[in-house]
């Protein structure tokens, strides 16, 4: 339930605003309604005020109501997917709100076979915005069987099909070990790696990586399931190479999750030149830095080869520093690396030694044991 009291935005009335739109979405009239559709998907994004007003005002209830009509457009229902989406996102009440009003009505039109490319492509977004760190609407839509469909998706010719596809099932698998496994079983593997180096949209290749890192997390079936289609280490390479910071972040989160404790994906990688591009990448800003450091990590894992040929790059230069003086992220993302890099060699110790990083480096990992015990203290708890 929201409260009542009317917001308003920068020094206009929200309601005004709003209510022309929200009274006509359920107008006989088509033409009103397509053009508050249109209007209300376009609003939700302007302001913060709008979604928490607008779904005070029972424009949710009146969005999924256009999904329902038999005679609304194809654009009309996109847009309305479109705006649902986006109050969604606004925050995790509205997001609950949402799901239970419109969940099962959008899963009905992404699997309906009269619907249009715009219309699978806003709904996928929609179901995307509703399962993100939201495990009861993962858990619905994995009851609702829609993980066929949205697979089914990522095959699709038409701009938009495979990206908002890709990104609804990352958003469900979420690291989740049974979301992970139906999706890779439901043959979602093969286009996301085809994926990696389309020339057909941008954001795909994006959308690709950042997927296959959420079903490659803590999954070593899925790992191995990734690592075998032979395009992946030159997809990956080239992203890791490519001049977009989101095309280079996203491969850099997917390299670590598929090598993590992996051996074979740590040698083919470091042979691609996977550990030169990552350590070219440590001088540059944290949004660079920081995915680096964790795919280092990954990739020096109780793997000996790598561990050496990343020290004596001087990586420890960059890292020392970052664990001493850097975030608190940083300082336990360094630390991760840091300690991954020195097991099991002792030349490593002894530098970090003489550069006084071993007291550091047991603090932040005991900080990091605590938090840990305390998370888990918490989720154990009736």
């Amino acid at each position: 339930h929201l409260p009542n009291n009317a917001p308003s935005a920068d020094g206009m009335d929200v309601v005004k605003i709003l209510e022309p739109s929200v009274k006509d979405l359920t107008s006989k009239d088509s033409a009103k309604r397509s053009d508050a559709a249109n209007k209300v998907a376009a609003l939700m994004t302007e302001h913060h005020l709008y979604p928490i007003s607008f779904a005070k005002m029972d424009g949710i209830k009146a969005l999924v109501k256009l999904l329902g009509n038999t005679s609304a457009t194809s654009c009309d229902r996109a847009n309305a997917c479109m705006a649902l989406g986006h109050v969604a996102k606004h925050n995790a009440k509205l997001q609950e709100i949402v799901g239970s009003a419109s969940l099962q009505v959008i899963v009905k039109l992404l699997r309906s076979k009269k619907a249009t490319a715009i219309e699978r492509n806003q709904a996928s977004y929609a179901l995307a915005q509703l399962a993100n760190r939201n495990q009861r609407h993962q858990m619905a839509l994995l009851k609702l069987g829609v993980f066929p469909d949205l697979v089914q998706q990522l095959s699709g010719s038409t701009d938009g099909d495979f990206g908002s596809a890709a990104y609804a099932l990352a958003t469900i698998a979420d690291g989740i070990e049974k979301h992970q496994t139906a999706i890779r079983l439901e043959g979602a593997i093969g286009p996301l790696v085809q994926h990696l180096s389309s020339s057909f949209c941008p954001e795909d290749r994006i959308d690709a990586a950042f997927c296959l890192a959420r079903l490659a997390e803590n999954h070593e079936e899925n790992q191995e399931a990734i690592f075998e289609e032979e395009e992946l280490v030159p997809g990956l390479m080239l992203l890791l190479n490519s001049t977009s910071l989101a095309e280079r972040i996203n491969a850099m989160m997917a390299v670590s999750r598929i090598v993590e404790g992996y051996e074979e994906a740590q040698v083919a990688f470091a042979e691609a030149g996977a550990i030169t591009t990552l350590i070219q990448a440590l001088p540059c800003d944290a949004a660079l830095r920081r995915p680096a450091i964790i795919a280092l990590g990954s990739l020096a894992t109780l793997n000996a080869q790598n561990q050496q040929a990343i020290v004596e790059a001087g990586t420890l230069e960059i890292l020392v520093p970052q664990l001493c003086a850097g975030s608190s992220a940083e300082r336990r993302e360094a630390a991760t690396t840091i300690s991954k890099l020195v097991e099991g060699n002792e030349e490593v110790e002894v530098l970090l030694e003489d550069m006084g990083a071993i007291i550091p480096l047991r603090r932040e990992l005991g900080l990091m044991k605590q938090a840990k015990n305390k998370k888990s203290e918490e989720h154990n708890s009736p």
